[in-house]
């Protein structure tokens, strides 16, 4: 059998899927070029460009049989593979707000792009994706739906962030964008990951300051809040983080508005090696997914509880030596011991 150009990017996103562990089937449509059927209620569409870097770009042209009678079941999805780089993941919602689904064997196109630590911009033949799309969507969204509960990982609407080195000098400021990746962003403008290992502190400064009616001041409500979001997103990374308010809370006993930068001080350095397991608030729930699953792999752990893999595989060492688990055999898996 000759190996097609569209199996490897196809293998790259069903590969991930398998490993997810929500999946209970999965199978290619009959006579739909890559278009596949997820757990019999699911459909996702896997579009690519072979393009290295810049707009990706995709033709699309709405048949009746995927727009029509799959998208109507709902739970439909469209993969775009954007080269090497990411997999950008559209809803059915998405779609209908950047091609005209209803224009039956028009040829259309999408187009994805990203700056460097950035999320991702979709615009199409009928206009511009209002919300932006995060490089984790995939493949979690497809088996958990955002919901608003994930509103306290976003930051606050018309917000400007800065972020800025150790000196502290000014290395990118980015306007509203609530899925902004912070982590990525010191990652990519000064190899965060790199820095940490040889120095094993990285002193860094964040300042954020909103337009939103509905953030006036900053509360020690608003700043907890903020702080939170901190350390979800290095967490997710692997990093532990120190917080320092720079900013006083209040100036001559008047409470700061949110329109004015409030500014913290971060110590960014590794997850200690040497954590006990109850210090990650996850141990327990990860204990629980995994006899719950009868699976354990650091990336299962990842996608269900969206945490960065170096924590995962934390997790999954302190299962081990707690005897949850066995170590890994030849074939590379573990079996999980019910206690």
């Amino acid at each position: 059998m000759k190996i097609k150009e569209s199996d490897f990017y196809y293998g790259v996103v069903l590969s991930q899927i398998c490993e997810y562990a929500k999946l209970a089937t999965i199978g290619k449509v009959k006579g739909e070029s890559g278009l596949f059927r997820i757990n019999a209620d699911k459909h996702l569409l896997i579009k690519y460009s072979t393009a290295d870097e810049g707009d990706w770009r995709f033709s699309i042209r709405p048949t009746y049989e995927y727009m029509g009678q799959y998208m109507g079941w709902g739970n439909f999805y469209v993969a775009l593979v954007c080269g090497g780089e990411t997999i950008c993941l559209l809803t059915d919602s998405d779609l209908k707000e950047v091609i005209d689904v209803d224009s039956e064997g028009e040829q259309q196109w999408i187009a994805v792009s990203f700056e460097s630590g950035t999320n991702m911009q979709v615009k199409g033949t009928k206009g511009v994706l209002k919300r932006k799309i995060p490089h984790n969507s995939f493949p979690k969204n497809i088996f958990n739906p955002p919901t608003d509960i994930e509103e306290v990982y976003l930051w606050p609407p018309l917000s400007k962030i800065k972020l800025y080195e150790g000196n502290p000098s000014l290395i990118c400021s980015i306007e509203d964008d609530r899925n902004f990746d912070i982590s990525d962003a010191f990652e990519n403008y000064f190899d965060l990951d790199v820095c940490v290992d040889i120095c094993g502190v990285v002193t860094a400064y964040i300042s954020i300051s909103s337009l939103s009616r509905d953030w006036d001041t900053w509360s020690e409500e608003r700043l907890t809040e903020i702080e939170d979001k901190f350390k979800y997103t290095f967490n997710f990374e692997g990093y532990h983080i120190d917080i320092e308010r720079v900013t006083r809370c209040s100036r001559f006993g008047h409470i700061i508005n949110c329109e004015e930068d409030f500014i913290w001080r971060l110590e960014i350095s590794r997850v200690k090696e040497d954590e006990d397991e109850e210090q990650d608030p996850l141990y327990e729930d990860a204990l629980a997914f995994v006899q719950e699953t009868n699976k354990v792999s650091a990336s299962a752990i990842q996608r269900k509880f969206s945490i960065g893999y170096n924590r995962a595989a934390h997790i999954v060492d302190k299962l081990e030596s707690a005897g949850m688990v066995s170590a890994m055999n030849s074939n590379g898996r573990r079996e999980v011991y019910q206690k």
